[in-house]
């Protein structure tokens, strides 16, 4: 904490020497590992030997195996970090040594690309096209000419023998023939129907209660209800009765009645 206050270095080194587990216990407590862990300068922890771990180590920054080790890590060698610098250097070099070749080269593509999509370029060779197209053009032309002259002498003569005068006096004439055939149809039909009207009249003639009434017969039923009499014990003296006449009806009162 005091470290952090006056801030006059740039790293801590935590270290003590190999010991006894009760020696190291002390960085084993919660309050020296907050205080670790809420330092701003980076700590280097080396506590005890290699074997030797302690929750401080965990928390701190970095952990050095040994305090020397620490001591090693807070002070690197000069001449180590200088042969770093140069291997870094060399590798940027050759960096961008490659990124200058692999630019150059995609130069030099643009550069004839370029050259190939000039505008005299494209011109030269699409006169040249224009021409070999136009040749194309007039030979597809003609044989389309060609094909079409011949399709339209087939079609003339298909019309010729489609004229609609023929097409129109064929149908009259079929129509005229229909006309015919459909009045005859309708002739036999109705004749055909008319006799067998007649014969169902003449049958319904034969059974109609009507002819029955012109033979001499007559029909009685009960007035009002209409109930048709089929015998005597349908009625008694007195009752009103209604007799159908081929022609008329007469409204009568039983007076007797005989049960033959």
């Amino acid at each position: 904490t005091i470290a952090n206050r006056q801030q006059k270095c740039d790293v801590l080194i935590l270290a003590r020497g190999g010991g006894s587990f009760e020696d190291l216990a002390v960085f084993n407590e919660e309050t020296v590992a907050r205080a670790i862990f809420d330092s701003e300068i980076p700590i280097i922890s080396g506590v005890g030997h290699e074997t030797d771990i302690t929750i401080a180590d965990f928390v701190a920054d970095l952990r050095a195996a040994t305090p020397t080790a620490a001591a090693e890590h807070a002070t690197p060698d000069q001449q180590e970090w200088l042969a770093r610098f140069v291997s870094v250097e060399a590798r940027l070099q050759q960096l961008l040594l490659r990124k200058l070749a692999y630019k150059q080269q995609r130069l030099d593509g643009l550069i004839k690309h370029l050259q190939s999509q000039h505008p005299k370029q494209k011109l030269l060779g699409n006169a040249q096209r224009v021409d070999d197209l136009e040749g194309r053009l007039l030979r597809a032309m003609q044989v389309k000419l060609r094909a079409y002259a011949g399709n339209i002498e087939t079609k003339t003569a298909k019309l010729w023998q489609h004229a609609p005068i023929v097409l129109l006096n064929s149908h009259k004439q079929r129509m005229a023939y229909l006309r015919n055939r459909l009045n005859q149809a309708m002739q036999y039909l109705l004749d055909q129907r008319k006799q067998k009207l007649f014969n169902i009249s003449q049958t319904l003639h034969t059974v109609s209660p009507l002819a029955t009434l012109n033979r001499g017969y007559a029909i009685a039923s009960l007035y009002p209800s209409g109930k048709l009499i089929r015998s005597t014990e349908q009625v008694k003296i007195g009752d009103m009765i209604q007799v159908r006449l081929a022609q008329g009806h007469l409204i009568s009162q039983i007076k007797d009645i005989t049960h033959d």
